[in-house]
């Protein structure tokens, strides 16, 4: 609302971490009521879950040469999908059962959310990859020549950047963690009943 009292660009009112305030508190909100109030965390997830298919048909609306909201509707679009996620990421956490679980079992998948983080930073630079790559093989057609073409090279792109970012850079990274110790939840909080009972004892 700030963004747009303040004539920010459409842009940076999405990127900024602003735009992502509702995002960030609804996750917070969902590891606080994991561990507090399951009851509460329920009703939050059933909420979010019923709301995925609205956020869908607003989603495409476009699609239809429908518009609704302009930016503080497409906002609004947002905080909806965020609803969504916190159920989808509340049942993952907790392990797909059926045939979803299965389906997002299968290796292929598996590999897709490793490099996730790379298929997010890549996506959008993807597109402008492939045009650039297609005016320099100079072929005769104008990019993109069809919808298959427009759509599929750039996914192609992408989980090819992505993979190698994760092969040489991510995952190097991720291996240093096994010179870090952890101390794990149960350790951390079996120091704390330790620490509590010895401070009672002295208190006697």
């Amino acid at each position: 609302m700030c963004g747009l009292w303040n004539g920010w660009s459409p842009v940076t009112i999405l990127v900024l971490p602003f735009g992502a305030a509702d995002s960030l508190a609804l996750g917070a909100l969902l590891a606080s009521l994991s561990q507090t109030d399951t009851r509460a965390r329920s009703r939050l997830t059933t909420i979010g879950r019923w709301l995925g298919p609205v956020a869908f048909v607003l989603t495409t609306l476009p699609v239809f040469h429908v518009t609704a909201g302009g930016i503080l509707g497409g906002a609004f679009f947002a905080t909806i999908w965020s609803l969504w996620f916190v159920w989808l990421i509340d049942r993952a956490a907790g392990g797909f059962q059926g045939a979803l679980g299965a389906l997002l079992s299968i290796r292929p998948i598996i590999y897709l959310g490793q490099i996730s983080y790379g298929l997010y930073l890549f996506h959008n630079v993807a597109p402008r990859v492939v045009k650039w790559v297609w005016g320099a093989a100079a072929f005769a057609s104008v990019y993109p020549p069809n919808a298959f073409i427009g759509v599929g090279a750039p996914i192609v792109v992408t989980i090819l950047l992505a993979s190698l970012s994760w092969r040489f850079y991510e995952r190097p990274i991720n291996r240093l963690k096994r010179h870090i110790p952890y101390e794990g939840v149960s350790d951390i909080r079996g120091g704390c009943a330790l620490k509590m009972a010895i401070t009672a004892t002295r208190n006697q």
